[in-house]
């Protein structure tokens, strides 16, 4: 009898995070898991696991929290043009039109 050979071509995901990594254990009450699956439903193929889904808003909320604080520490420099840098915005260009307004707003209609 010969012996049949299978394959399985499936994809496979990103497997366990790397060695040294800590477990840790969350109960999530069912209103909120509702949302984490929302919010799953809602990214691009492939599409993130729980625990995966949870690295990435958890590492998301993080580097939010990270640049909220940047943005407080230059407005008390008085660093507005870096604000707007960090925040995307080009303030050169943001002063051009503001003064380009002014203009307009002391146009006699």
């Amino acid at each position: 009898m010969s012996r049949s050979t299978i394959t399985d071509n499936r994809k496979r995901g990103p497997g366990r995070p790397k060695v040294g990594a800590s477990l840790i254990g969350v109960r999530v009450p069912p209103a909120e898991l509702s949302i984490l699956d929302k919010w799953i439903k809602d990214q691009a193929k492939p599409k993130p696991s729980r625990p995966e889904a949870i690295r990435q808003l958890v590492a998301a909320g993080l580097e939010s929290k990270t640049l909220i604080d940047e943005i407080a520490a230059m407005l008390k420099r008085g660093d507005v043009d870096g604000c707007l840098k960090v925040m995307g915005f080009d303030p050169t260009d943001l002063k051009t039109k503001q003064s380009n307004g002014k203009k307009h707003a002391n146009r006699k209609t």
